[in-house]
């Protein structure tokens, strides 16, 4: 039996095939597009409010990255991320 046993525990198991992943959902309908911009612009406004500004178009608006930045500034709570005024990469006040 030994030698039964010992053959039974050398045997190498073989994992169960991979599964291919489940498709992607469909794409929102555009209403539903709609009210995600919405909802999350809202969002955005609750915290932006705090720096005193807000957005209008998440495309436009955080096109230069900015607002963006001041976001990322609020939510995390860390200033540090702040680009200097010397900063070439903002608009200049004469502008």
């Amino acid at each position: 039996m030994r030698g039964q046993e010992a053959e039974q525990h050398n045997e190498v198991q073989t994992a169960p095939p991979l599964q291919p992943p489940p498709p992607p959902p469909p794409p929102p309908r555009p209403e539903q597009r709609s009210e995600c911009k919405r909802t999350f612009t809202a969002w955005c406004n609750s915290h932006l409010r705090k720096a005193g500004t807000q957005i209008e178009n998440i495309e436009e608006d955080f096109r230069d990255g900015l607002k963006l930045m001041l976001l990322l500034e609020v939510i995390s709570g860390n200033p540090s991320a702040r680009l200097p005024s010397s900063c070439p990469l903002l608009p200049s006040a004469t502008s």
